[in-house]
């Protein structure tokens, strides 16, 4: 009688904490060269925006047509510089994000954070004003690289990284006040703050992070990890390129050029009234109707002088102080029919049979969101031809 032998069961599945599947040493550098190049981005954009604002708030009347575009054009500076240092702050994320991940590689316990907050916490928020900061510490205080110490916990975080979180927290409450929808003086004042934080900012980021990466690689390299020798001797003159982006935005911003009342006109344009004859400065063309073209200010004149233009009646939309902008299109037809409907009472012969055309002027966006609802009717020539009288009753 033959005996069979039972194989031996399996050996159980060796149990390998997840965090350690995932804990491989990878240098920061290529994602320190990304986060350089973005601070250096958001300082050159801190010193345009500072050129163009100081030189805005020079001019003392915004509500002319000349403040009003100046004052535009650096709000629209501020706020592409604010692009920047999210990009910057997106960009330390990720780099935070693997620093406390090569921790773990490098066998670092009692960490306090799991390795997902290392990029999730910087979006949380008001959380985000305190957990980064917290697990940058950790990474600091990790790599201390002081044997005798009995726990890594007790090493020092130098005061570079906490001047760095407090500029980096007054930019975010700084920094986004250049806001279209606010359009003043004050949030360009307050801009300017801003943009000095921003600065700073930038060059402690650098600082900071150029540092940590060196620390965690020479950490790698006492751990038996073999890494390329950091390339953090930047470091020492980091200060220098951020200053020098800022110095470079700074004669950006200086020689981009900011009309003139002489080019935009000496009367903004939703100021003028009905029978009000005028040219449009700087036109290199006469406008065709439904052709966008932004108008800020005109040339009012006397209607027996030569002139292009004459606002013959005002249309106002029904469009609540909430309504989303329609888009100029949009505004242009559904003032075009009123307009015409009211022609033959106002010039004194019908639209068809007249030697004029009609061109309708829209809000613009900027204005729409700030409760301008009126279409203005302005007659001109066919011919484009100058007018030299007035349109009303004339039978033209």
């Amino acid at each position: 009688m033959g005996v069979e032998s039972i194989p031996p069961p399996p050996p159980p599945p060796v149990l390998v904490p997840t965090q350690l599947v995932h804990a491989v040493y990878r240098t920061l550098r290529a994602r320190l060269l990304v986060v350089r190049v973005l601070l250096v981005l958001t300082s050159v954009g801190a010193g345009v925006f500072v050129t163009l604002a100081v030189r805005a708030l020079a001019i003392n009347d915004w509500s002319t047509p000349a403040g009003y575009r100046a004052g535009e054009i650096a709000v629209t500076a501020g706020l592409v510089t604010t692009l920047c240092f999210f990009a910057s702050y997106v960009a330390l994320a990720v780099w935070t994000s693997r620093a406390y991940r090569n921790l773990l590689a490098l066998s670092v316990s009692d960490l306090r954070f799991t390795p997902g907050w290392g990029a999730g916490a910087w979006f949380v928020p008001f959380l985000n004003l305190v957990r980064p900061k917290q697990i940058v510490d950790d990474v600091w205080r990790a790599t201390d690289g002081e044997p005798e110490r009995w726990s890594w916990r007790s090493a020092p975080v130098d005061a570079s990284v906490h001047a760095w979180w407090a500029f980096l927290v007054a930019s975010l409450f700084l920094a986004t006040r250049l806001d279209i929808d606010e359009f003043d003086r004050g949030s360009v004042q307050l801009g300017l703050l801003g943009a000095a934080c921003l600065v700073a900012f930038s060059t402690l980021s650098w600082l900071v992070t150029s540092r940590l990466t060196c620390r965690l690689d020479s950490l790698a390299g006492r751990r038996g990890i073999p890494v390329h020798p950091a390339v953090t001797r930047l470091t020492t003159w980091g200060v220098a390129v951020i200053i020098a982006g800022a110095v470079v935005g700074l004669g950006v911003g200086a020689v981009i050029k900011l009309p003139a009342e002489s080019e935009l006109g000496s009367t903004f344009v939703n100021d003028i009234d009905v029978g009000d004859c005028f040219g449009i400065p700087g036109a290199t063309a006469t406008p065709t109707p439904g052709q966008n073209e932004e108008v800020f200010g005109v040339d009012v004149v006397p209607c027996d002088v030569p002139h292009m233009y004459e606002l013959i009646d005002v249309v106002f939309h029904e469009a609540k102080s909430d309504a989303e902008f329609p888009g100029t299109d949009a505004l242009f037809e559904y003032g075009t029919q009123p307009c015409l409907e009211d022609f033959e009472e106002i010039v004194g012969t019908p639209f068809l049979e007249s030697e004029l055309d009609l061109l309708v002027i829209t809000p613009l966006a900027e204005g729409w969101r700030l409760g301008d609802r009126a279409l203005d009717c302005v007659a001109m020539r066919v011919d484009g031809e100058p007018l030299e009288q007035t349109v009303v009753g004339s039978g033209l």
